[in-house]
């Protein structure tokens, strides 16, 4: 049974090394049929495998003069640069040249991806020896290979020959001719940028895309060299002929063939132009015929035609991106490994159909397809992926951005609840940093992505039937797939969640945040999928309204600078109708979030008896296990009740609120409890208590990021405080020094100047100088009193703060002043 099982395997280690050997044998001869149709068999000649130089080689005269200097002096000279723009073109036209001029010697051409296959070193070794007669390398083996290319370059260096190696794409493929012989042979590498490194090459020159004068040129060239076709001045300005170059790429291969197929079909530029602009424009699931404009531009492209299947796909896919990239995003969207991705990345960027955007840190570097070349990777995706595949590689990218934005988000949101004694936690900056990073990614997949869906199409059928054009016809009008539509509006959430804490929580510091806000909220309310759902409706309108009202908020502190009326009253108006109709939605979902915002507006406009009744109804619809949601109800409640002068309802509301919050770990909504409690004991005459729960408040404060609510808060502490100083002074028969009380008063009514100080002007900052007079007055500074109170009037003048400036006016009557005329200018502090 050993024997046998022996024997067994030796048969089978001797059948698979016949297979080995017959493959071999069978490679062996392919490539010698393949090289008899390559290099012919006759004796090299000066142009016998030189191709013409072609003759629609434009704006490439310098650098065919600096190849021929170059080849005067130097051994080995590399000429570098994309595929696809020239450079082969370029090189043969300065081989032409050096062999029209060439009195001794010869000059040779090989192509090494003649009919788009790479060749290895032996198979380019063998193609050089079969021609010139000189030893042919052994079956991989480097001993012999060796031996052949140093009897190779022995032959080049005696007969005196020009080598030009086109296609090089990478230094491998050329080693073993390299470092080549001093003499008077010549070797010419055009390829890859590796080829500048690489050992023997002592000059070399990189090529780039041409520029657009030099590229219409070659497209009006084109159109002349086609039947019936002839150089018409108008198209060097026609805008058309521009863009059509443009979107090109600028390669000659393609601009040629488009200007030559425009004559021969009788296509006017315009009419291409509206047809590449609807193929690319056209979202990635929409379904487009067949179109010869398109086909022609992907079948021209040689620079794709060079890459990997792996490095292709990838690239065609980077397109549904419309932004940078790190290496996970990019492992997401091509549906590979992040491993696997690096080297498909590095492939990309060494032909350089990527380029960096920066990024450090734990993401790493981003990348993008290159401007040049995105209309390109468009097509591309159009023309080889399916339907299927392009929409699930958008699901997979927009599935892994919208967790990235949900989880930075949740740390903002977190961050703003809960206290830290080192403000901000390194959490919150690293989701801001990102955020910010990706501000125009983000808006970009959720405003480009639902504007491309829900675009309409408008063609006019007519003129399609009157003449065959080379314009697309839409098969289907479809919205966002399904598989897209959910991670979609959960990226939108996640970025409106941003907006929000950058526009509430940082107050005037990020107004530019209520745009983008805006935007997001109305691209959600467009998009059809909204329509049959009504949460998605209902968010939206919610968002919206919170926005409405927070802007008109922020137009009531800062006054009617421009002279347009109520313009607080319109925005908090329209934002009292979108969370009506957001309420109105059907379906229960963030039934209970509206009608508290509803409330808050209501509150805003004067009209505390109707938000009663929604808060009402939004704590009947609050869940018994909704503690953050019944803590932020009863708050509103307090506010409600002080702003309908309940004070007793109002404190019950708000000491609930302050214990519900506590007790969760809501550090910013505990104080924004403890401030408005203080304002309701403060008119029920519990002064004491009042102050202390201020105190409360402001320890809070310095925990969360909430600069506008403790700004508040310091200036109802310090206006609680300098009444009550002033009716003690005036309670006072006999005049007394200053107590440690007023002094206390007057340091806080000073920090909180600080902080309004760091916003445009708004009633907030009237009323705090106004204040900080009073204060100072307490502690003997008639002069800064007087000071302060003038700036004060010129605030409150400035926001139309009416009863602020009636106050400044009363207060400077006091101090024996009739007016800013009394006094000398104020000086900026």
């Amino acid at each position: 049974m050993t024997a046998g099982f022996l024997i067994a395997a030796l048969s089978a280690v001797i059948a698979i090394k016949s297979e080995i050997i017959d493959r071999r044998a069978r490679k062996q001869a392919d490539e010698d049929a393949a090289e008899e149709g390559l290099v012919p068999a006759r004796p090299l000649g000066v142009l016998a495998t030189l191709p013409s130089s072609e003759n629609n080689v434009v704006g490439r005269g310098e650098a065919v003069s600096w190849i021929v200097e170059a080849l005067d002096t130097a051994a080995a000279v590399a000429v570098v640069g994309r595929r696809g723009i020239g450079t082969s073109s370029c090189a043969i036209k300065a081989a032409n040249e050096i062999a029209r001029g060439l009195s001794d010697g010869q000059v040779a051409y090989l192509n090494l991806r003649a009919e788009g296959k790479r060749l290895s070193a032996r198979a380019v070794l063998a193609r050089l020896a079969r021609r010139f007669g000189t030893r042919r390398p052994g079956v991989g083996h480097h001993v012999a290979i060796a031996a052949a290319a140093q009897e190779l370059s022995r032959h080049l260096h005696q007969a005196r020959i020009r080598l030009v190696l086109d296609n090089v794409d990478s230094v491998s493929q050329v080693a073993p001719l390299l470092p080549p012989l001093q003499g008077p042979s010549r070797l010419l590498l055009v390829g890859s940028p590796a080829l500048v490194n690489a050992p023997g090459v002592v000059r070399s020159l990189r090529l780039e895309e041409l520029s657009e004068d030099e590229t219409v040129e070659m497209f009006a060239a084109a159109r002349a060299r086609a039947p019936g076709g002839g150089i018409r001045d108008e198209l060097r300005s026609d805008p058309d002929v521009r863009q059509i170059v443009e979107l090109c790429g600028r390669q000659p291969r393609t601009v040629c063939a488009v200007g030559y197929r425009m004559i021969e079909h009788r296509w006017r530029p315009s009419e291409v132009l509206e047809t590449l602009e609807r193929a690319l424009k056209a979202p990635p699931h929409r379904r487009l015929s067949w179109n010869p404009v398109v086909s022609l531009l992907t079948e021209r492209d040689v620079a794709y035609a060079s890459l990997t299947p792996a490095a292709a796909r990838l690239f065609r896919r980077l397109s549904l991106a419309p932004g940078p990239l790190d290496h996970a995003a990019i492992a997401a969207v091509s549906g590979s490994s992040v491993t696997r991705v690096r080297a498909l990345v590095d492939e990309l960027v060494a032909g350089r159909f990527l380029q960096g955007a920066g990024g450090s840190g734990t993401e790493g570097f981003r990348y993008q397809i290159r401007p040049l070349l995105a209309p390109y990777a468009r097509l591309h995706l159009r023309h080889a992926e399916p339907i299927r595949r392009r929409i699930a590689a958008q699901a997979r990218l927009v599935r892994r951005v919208a967790r990235q934005a949900e989880r930075h988000a949740a740390q903002l949101a977190a961050a703003d609840t809960v206290g830290s004694a080192d403000w901000p936690p390194a959490s919150v900056d690293n989701a801001r940093d990102w955020f910010r990073r990706h501000r125009d990614l983000l808006h970009a997949m959720v405003v480009g992505s639902r504007a491309a869906s829900d675009q309409t199409q408008q063609s006019d059928a007519a003129a399609q039937c009157a003449r065959a054009t080379p314009g697309d016809a839409v098969i289907e009008h479809s919205p966002i797939p399904g598989r897209v539509r959910r991670w979609w509006f959960r990226l939108a959430v996640a970025l409106c969640r941003w907006h929000a804490h950058e526009a509430l929580c940082r107050w005037h510091a990020h107004e530019a945040r209520l745009r983008d806000w805006n935007a997001v909220c109305h691209v959600v309310l467009g998009a059809r999928a909204a329509g049959d759902r009504p949460h998605i409706t209902r968010w939206a309108d919610n968002e919206l309204g919170v926005l409405q009202r927070h802007y008109g908020v922020l137009q009531r502190e800062r006054g009617d600078r421009d002279g347009s009326g109520d313009r607080d009253r319109t925005c908090l108006g329209r934002a009292l109708m979108t969370l009506t109709r957001a309420v109105a939605r059907r379906g229960r979902r963030y039934t209970a979030q509206a009608d508290m915002n509803l409330a808050l507006a209501l509150l805003d406009l004067d009209r505390p008896e109707e938000a009663i009744e929604h808060l009402i109804l939004a704590q009947w619809h609050r869940s018994r296990t909704d503690r953050v949601g019944h803590a932020l109800t009863d708050l509103a409640f307090g506010v409600a009740h002080l702003a309908d002068g309940e004070q007793g309802k109002a404190r019950r509301h708000l000491v609930r609120a302050a214990n519900t919050f506590h007790s969760i770990g809501d550090t910013r909504g505990y104080a924004a409890a403890l401030s408005n409690l203080g304002n309701a004991q403060w008119r029920l005459g519990e002064r004491l208590d009042a102050e202390q729960s201020w105190m409360d408040a402001l320890r809070e404060h310095e925990t969360v990021n909430a600069p506008r609510e403790r700004a508040v808060v310091l200036l109802n502490a310090g206006a609680a405080m300098v009444i009550s100083e002033r009716r003690r002074a005036e309670e006072s028969d006999t005049p007394r020094q200053p107590s440690p009380r007023a002094r206390r008063c007057y340091d806080l009514v000073r920090e909180g100047l600080q902080s309004w100080r760091t916003w445009p002007p708004s009633r907030g900052l009237g009323r705090t100088l106004l204040d900080l007079g009073k204060a100072a007055k307490l502690l003997d500074r008639l002069d800064e009193a007087r000071r302060h109170c003038l700036e004060a009037l010129e605030v409150c003048e400035q926001v139309d703060d009416a009863e602020g400036a009636a106050a400044a006016r009363a207060f400077l009557g006091e101090l024996g002043g009739s007016g800013p005329d009394a006094q000398p200018r104020l000086d900026d502090q």
